[in-house]
């Protein structure tokens, strides 16, 4: 997952990535399988983040903070800290909608 930071206030007209989340399912790719589409996120705080690959058959629950706060060798490429990895259905549908409420 990439991140940029998309201030008003920054004058750019080019954007560079700020960081790169690495899900632990990346391990598991092969010529076959592609892990790389995330195709639901949302916050459930100002910290946890539920996101899901459609292929993985999993949502991941990982903190934001603890996340950005990993910098090994001060890369960009982060690892998520997974908080969480609750089961749900395993399809090949991409882009089913995750939606969350953090004030509930």
């Amino acid at each position: 997952m990439l991140c940029f930071n998309i201030q008003l206030n920054k004058n750019k007209v080019k954007r560079l990535v700020e960081l790169e989340v690495i899900f632990p399912a990346y391990k598991k790719e092969n010529k076959h399988t592609d892990y790389h589409t995330i195709d639901g996120l949302g916050f459930l705080t100002n910290d946890i983040v539920a996101s899901k690959c459609f292929t993985l058959g999993s949502i991941y629950l990982w903190s934001w903070n603890r996340t950005r706060a990993v910098r090994p060798n001060n890369s960009n490429k982060v690892p998520a800290v997974i908080l969480a990895v609750l089961q749900w259905s395993s399809t090949d549908l991409p882009y089913l909608s995750l939606s969350t409420c953090p004030s509930e």
